[in-house]
């Protein structure tokens, strides 16, 4: 099953606060900053309904397997876990400076987080 690009934030001005969660700011003229929070909120939203939504895995966990980019190399990480999605990617994403959500199927979601080490590569998974 192919990887669909669903959030990039190249087409977005945003940076993280203390807590790693987005907060998106106005740059320029033609800058909407509540559509780029909706967007990626949506995206969020849209996630986690699907999952409660479905019985089997309306209590199933987010597995969060890491490929971590360092300045030593590629390293493999521990298997975490979150209650949702939405969490699991708020995970991934502090203290990077640009990321690129991909879909590949219902139930998978890839993220390349990039930061000035290198790149993070992550597979988050729903499991019944």
């Amino acid at each position: 099953m192919s990887k669909q690009l669903v959030f990039n934030t190249d087409n977005y001005f945003y940076n993280f606060n203390d807590n790693g969660e987005v907060v998106y700011y106005e740059y320029g003229d033609y800058y909407d900053d509540s559509l780029a929070e909706y967007d990626f909120d949506m995206l969020l939203n849209t996630l986690d309904d699907e999952k409660y939504r479905t019985e089997a895995r309306r209590f199933a966990k987010v597995k969060i397997y890491p490929n971590l980019g360092l300045w030593n190399g590629r390293h493999m990480c521990e298997t975490e876990e979150e209650d949702d999605f939405s969490d699991a990617i708020r995970r991934c994403i502090r203290g990077v400076d640009s990321f690129e959500i991909y879909m590949a199927g219902k139930w998978t979601v890839y993220i390349d987080a990039y930061h000035h080490d290198g790149t993070n590569h992550f597979k988050l998974t729903c499991y019944v």
